[in-house]
């Protein structure tokens, strides 16, 4: 984000050195965190990993996704404990089976927005990235997503929105006071 604000593009080499040892240290501790949490004794196995194949994972961290963003919208029925939908009919309900389309919207709209407006492209792509560790693909607890995990990652989605309504504030000098509020 910083380097977009200031005119330093990651095709520069340099810029790309210097993030590199960031990068390969998050690798580290992200591969030691998920070999400690899959190692024989150091969990037990969580209700994601008991009832649902790796694709239905997959299905439920897409729902998890659109819950967040969701609740950003609008907070309601807000828990301290979101358990794994259950199955209707031996089947995950329809929200859970249809989930990848809103990552997939969110995945569209930054890549529209990365040539005009790099910044929104980057709010968007640095929710996507905080908040993928925790989606359970990789399951860990017997809950499927917590409010405490969409603190960091709605930053972005927060930066994408002020953008853009900021551009529209400026396209559109009466809509401002609406915005502003």
């Amino acid at each position: 984000g910083v380097d977009l604000v200031g005119g330093r593009s990651l095709r520069d080499r340099r810029v790309r050195l210097e993030k590199a040892p960031f990068f390969a240290l998050a690798l580290v501790v992200g591969v030691v965190a998920v070999v400690a949490a899959l190692a024989p004794g150091a969990l037990r196995a969580s209700v994601g990993a008991r009832l649902f194949s790796l694709g239905e994972r997959l299905l439920v961290a897409c729902h998890a996704c659109n819950l967040y963003l969701a609740k950003l919208a609008l907070p309601v029925d807000l828990s301290a404990f979101y358990p794994y939908p259950e199955r209707v009919g031996g089947a995950l309900p329809l929200a859970v089976r249809l989930a990848p389309v809103g990552p997939l919207a969110l995945a569209a709209a930054a890549l529209l927005a990365a040539r005009r407006r790099p910044l929104v492209a980057f709010g968007l792509g640095f929710f996507a990235v905080t908040l993928a560790p925790v989606l359970q693909a990789v399951p860990y607890a017997d809950f499927f997503m917590a409010d405490r995990y969409a603190y960091v990652p709605s930053l972005g989605v927060f930066l994408a929105v002020a953008l853009v309504g900021a551009e529209v504030a400026r396209s559109r000098p009466r809509l401002g006071p609406a915005l502003l509020a």
